[in-house]
C-alpha cells in the first residue's frame, strides 16, 4: 500500500509476526492520555480473545505503563498517527481474519466477540454499527445496502487480498471526495487521500442516482474555517469495493449511532479523543440546534470521562490524577457539583435506553 513508512512497516509486521496468536485478534488504538478508556474497554473483554494494543505519541510513562500493567501484546508509534493510518498497517500485515474495538465500545455481552468472529466466505466485514445513508440524504435516497461504521468490526483477510490483486490503489483510510483548501487547519487532511476518479466511475454503478443522474457517494462533511468538505469515512471505500466484487457487509446487531449507540449488550460512547473542543463556544456550528447537539455532547462525556479516570487513577501514571483534577475544575465551571456527577452520568445513560445495572457497570467500579 502506498505511503507507509517503510521502515515502520517493517517494525510492525515484525511485531505481528512474533505474536503468539494471530488468529481472530481484536486491536484495540488509544493515543496519549486515554489510558482510563482502554483500561474500561479492556474490562469487558473476555481473558480468552486475542487483544493486541497499538498506541501512538504516548508519553514514556505511559508507555512503560502499558507494557507492565495490562497483560496484551503492544505496539506504539513512537509518532503521532491517527486510527486511518492504523488500519492501513493492519490491512498490509495481517495474515488472518482480524478485529478491531474502539477504546470507548463497551462490550457487555462477551458472546459478541464469538459472533463477531464467525465470518462468511461472502462477507467483507461483520459489524455491529452501520447507517442507511440514503435516510440522510436530501431528498431521500434508496441505498440498497447499509454503510458501515468503524467502532466494532472484524474483517475478512481474504476479501482484502482478492481486492490488493485487481492491481488498483486503495486504502482503509478516509478519502477525500475534493481537494481540501490548502488554508485549513484541519490537521487530519494530510492524512486523508483524494478519491481517485476510476473509483468514482467504477463505483457509480453500484450506488443510487439523484434527480440528475449523478451516483450519490455515502460521503461525510467536515466543517472547518468556514468551509465543507466531503469525504469518505475510514472503511467505506474499502466497504464499496468489496461489495462491487460481491461481497456484503454483515450486520452482527443493527445498530445505528444516532439511535442505538447505548444497548445492554454493547455501548459506544464516541467523541472521547476531542469531545471538550465541543465545550468551546467559539466552535463552528451551524445553528443553535447544533451548538445545543454538540454541548449536550460535551457535558455527557465529560462527566463520563470524570468518572472513569477515578476508577482507574490510583493504577494509572501520575499524570492521569492530574488529569482528573482538571477535569474536576471544568465539572465546577459548568456548574454541576462533584457529588451529583454520577447520578447524572447514570441519569443520562438510562435516558438514551440503557438499564441503570448496566449504567452502573460503566460509571462505578472495576479494572481489567
Amino acid at each position: 500500500m502506498r505511503y507507509l513508512d517503510e521502515e515502520r512497516l517493517r517494525e510492525f509486521r515484525r511485531f505481528y509476526e512474533e505474536l503468539d496468536e494471530r488468529e481472530n485478534v481484536f486491536y484495540l488504538f488509544f493515543t496519549t492520555g486515554l489510558l482510563h478508556w482502554v483500561c474500561k474497554s479492556l474490562q469487558f473483554v473476555p481473558a480468552s480473545i486475542p487483544v493486541v494494543l497499538i498506541g501512538s505519541g504516548l508519553s514514556r510513562e505511559e508507555r512503560e505503563w502499558v507494557d507492565e500493567s495490562l497483560g496484551r501484546p503492544f505496539f506504539c508509534f513512537p509518532e503521532n498517527v491517527d486510527e486511518g493510518i492504523v488500519w492501513d498497517y493492519l490491512f498490509a500485515v495481517n495474515t488472518s481474519d482480524f478485529g478491531w474495538l474502539d477504546i470507548d465500545c463497551f462490550v457487555l455481552n462477551p458472546d459478541i466477540f464469538d459472533e463477531m468472529a464467525e465470518i462468511r466466505k461472502s462477507d467483507s466485514m461483520n459489524c455491529i454499527w452501520s447507517y442507511d445513508y440514503g435516510l440522510r440524504t436530501e431528498p431521500r435516497s434508496r441505498f440498497s445496502f447499509p454503510v458501515v461504521r468503524t467502532f466494532f468490526l472484524f474483517v475478512n483477510q481474504h476479501v482484502i487480498q482478492r481486492l490488493n490483486r485487481t492491481r488498483q490503489f486503495w486504502s482503509p483510510r478516509p478519502f477525500l471526495w475534493e481537494e481540501a483548501p490548502a488554508s485549513s487547519s484541519f490537521k487530519r487532511y494530510s492524512t486523508f487521500h483524494l478519491l481517485p476518479e476510476a473509483h468514482k466511475e467504477n463505483l457509480a454503478r453500484i450506488l443510487p442516482m439523484d434527480s440528475c443522474g449523478n451516483a450519490i457517494f455515502p460521503v461525510q462533511e467536515i466543517k472547518k474555517d468556514g468551509v465543507v468538505t466531503r469525504h469518505l469515512d475510514t472503511m467505506v471505500l474499502y466497504q464499496l469495493l468489496a461489495h462491487e466484487a460481491g461481497y456484503r457487509l454483515r450486520q452482527v446487531r443493527r445498530l445505528d449511532e444516532n439511535g442505538t449507540a447505548m444497548t445492554d449488550e454493547v455501548i459506544h460512547v464516541g467523541s472521547i479523543s476531542y469531545y471538550r473542543s465541543f465545550g468551546n463556544p467559539d466552535y463552528e456550528t451551524v445553528n443553535e440546534e447544533e451548538r445545543s447537539k454538540y454541548r449536550e455532547i460535551y457535558e455527557r462525556v465529560l462527566l463520563l470521562d470524570y468518572l472513569i479516570a477515578g476508577q482507574f487513577q490510583q493504577e494509572l501514571p501520575k499524570s492521569y490524577s492530574v488529569y482528573k483534577r482538571m477535569l474536576e475544575r471544568e465539572i465546577r465551571q459548568i456548574g454541576k457539583p462533584l457529588e451529583g456527577v454520577l447520578e447524572e452520568a447514570v441519569s443520562r445513560m438510562t435516558d438514551e435506553g440503557l438499564s441503570r445495572e448496566s449504567a452502573l457497570r460503566i460509571c462505578s467500579g472495576g479494572r481489567p
